[in-house]
C-alpha cells in the first residue's frame, strides 16, 4: 500500500496585502470527517503564539465536483471538515506581517514563511508525506526575478514557469524547513565535506567572503566537537536583514536569522571586527550548535511535542544554556576573537546575571518550567 501524500500549493499572488494563499489537497480516506489544526507555537521558541489567528478565510470543497463542504470550527486552531471520505481541497488565506523568524512575513521585497504559521496539519493523515508546490503569478513583473530558497528536499524546479516543488516524509519534517521567496544574495563554502550556504535578503554590498572565512572555523569546531557521522551534508544560514531586529531559530538543516544590515562588514572595509559583527558570528555559532544540542539531543517530551499547547520541561536551560556557553567560547577557541575579547564578553554575561534578582527566586530547573510565561512574556 502506497503512502498517502498531502499536496500543499503556496501562492504569493496577494503580497501587496501581506497575504499568501494555500490550497491543501487531501486524498480519499477512511473517515467521514477530517480534523485540521495549526500549531500554536514553534519548536525553539517557547511561547504560545496562536498562529491560527492569522488565518483570514478557510473553506473546503470536494476535489471532483468543487461542491463546498461543511466546516465546524472547534477551537482557536482546530477545524473539522465533513468530507464523507472523499478527496477534498482546503483553501485558506493567511495574513503575513510578522517581521521575525518565528512566523511569516511578506512585503514588496520578499516572503518568509515558517511552516508552523502556514501549513495545516491533517490529524487523520499524520503519517502522510507532504509535498509543497510554490508558485509566483506570471503577470506580476515585480516578482519576476524572485526565487525560492529552503533546505527542504527538492522534487523539481521550473525557473521558466516560476514554480518550485519540494517533498518531506511527514508533517513534522515539513514544518522544520523555513522558506524564503524573493531576491537574495547567496555564498557557499565547504567545511569537511559539508556545504554551507549563506543567504541574505536583498542585494547588498556585504562582504560575504569574509563572513564565510570567519564562520568556517566555527563550523569546523562544532563538527569536530560532536564528531562523525555528521547529521548534515548541506546547511543553510538564512538571514533576514532589517534596519533593526535580532533573532535566531534553529532547524534540522538550516537556521533563520534576523539581523541589522548595517552591523555586518561591507566590501572594502577594514578587517577589524566590531562588537556587532562579533555578535552576529556568535549568533550563527549558537544556532549551528543547536543542530545537535536541541534538534537531535533533547528532552523526551520534545521529541514529539504537543504543538497545540505548552510542553513543559525542567531541562530547557541545559540545552539553551550550554549552547549559549559554547557560542562565544567557540569564537575564542578558533581564534576568531582574541582571548581578552572573550573575557570581556564573559564579564558582560556575568554582570547581567548578577543584576538579575530572579536567580535568587528560582532554580534553573524552575525557570525552565516557567519559561513559557516568566521568560518569554516578561512584563
Amino acid at each position: 500500500m502506497s503512502q498517502q501524500i498531502l499536496h500543499y500549493a503556496l501562492s504569493l499572488s496577494n503580497w501587496r496585502a501581506h497575504e499568501f494563499t494555500v490550497s491543501l489537497s487531501i486524498p480519499s480516506h477512511h473517515t467521514d470527517t477530517l480534523t485540521l489544526s495549526l500549531p500554536s507555537w514553534i519548536p525553539g521558541s517557547y511561547m504560545v503564539r496562536d498562529f491560527a489567528k492569522n488565518i483570514i478565510t478557510l473553506s473546503a470543497r470536494c476535489e471532483t465536483s468543487n461542491a463546498l463542504l461543511e466546516i465546524e470550527k472547534c477551537d482557536k486552531q482546530t477545524w473539522v471538515v465533513n468530507s464523507k471520505g472523499k478527496a477534498c481541497v482546503i483553501d485558506y488565506v493567511v495574513h503575513a506581517n510578522d517581521l521575525s523568524i518565528r512566523s511569516a512575513y511578506i512585503n514588496d521585497q520578499y516572503g518568509f514563511i515558517n511552516g508552523t504559521s502556514a501549513f495545516l496539519q491533517v490529524l487523520e493523515c499524520e503519517n502522510a508525506a507532504c509535498h509543497l508546490d510554490v508558485s509566483l503569478p506570471d503577470s506580476d513583473e515585480h516578482v519576476a526575478n524572485w526565487q525560492t530558497y529552503t533546505s527542504m528536499p527538492v522534487r523539481d524546479i521550473n525557473d521558466t514557469q516560476k514554480s518550485w516543488h519540494f517533498h518531506c516524509a511527514d508533517y513534522s519534517e515539513f514544518i522544520d524547513h523555513p522558506i524564503y521567496i524573493g531576491i537574495a544574495d547567496t555564498h557557499q563554502f565547504d567545511v569537511d565535506n559539508v556545504t554551507f550556504t549563506l543567504l541574505f535578503s536583498g542585494n547588498n554590498n556585504i562582504d560575504y567572503a569574509r563572513i564565510a572565512r570567519d564562520l568556517a572555523p566555527i563550523c569546523q569546531h562544532h563538527l569536530n566537537l560532536f564528531g562523525k557521522p555528521y547529521p548534515i551534508e548541506n546547511y543553510l544560514f538564512m538571514t533576514l536583514l532589517a534596519d533593526n531586529g535580532f533573532g535566531g531559530l534553529e532547524h534540522n538543516y538550516s537556521t533563520a536569522l534576523l539581523y541589522p544590515r548595517f552591523d555586518l562588514p561591507m566590501v572594502g572595509e577594514s578587517d577589524n571586527k566590531t562588537d556587532s559583527y562579533i555578535t552576529f558570528l556568535s549568533l550563527c555559532s549558537h544556532e549551528f550548535f543547536h543542530t545537535w544540542h536541541v534538534k537531535r539531543i533533547k528532552p523526551s517530551v520534545m521529541v514529539t511535542p504537543n504543538l497545540a499547547s505548552e510542553t513543559y520541561t525542567n531541562q530547557l536551560w541545559i540545552y539553551e544554556g550550554f549552547t549559549s556557553f559554547y557560542d562565544d567560547l567557540t569564537l575564542a577557541r578558533t581564534g576568531v576573537i582574541k582571548p581578552h575579547k572573550y573575557l570581556d564578553i564573559l564579564a558582560q554575561n556575568i554582570s547581567r546575571l548578577l543584576q538579575n534578582n530572579g536567580r535568587k527566586k528560582q532554580s534553573a530547573a524552575q525557570s525552565s518550567f516557567d519559561a513559557w510565561t516568566k521568560f518569554y512574556k516578561q512584563d
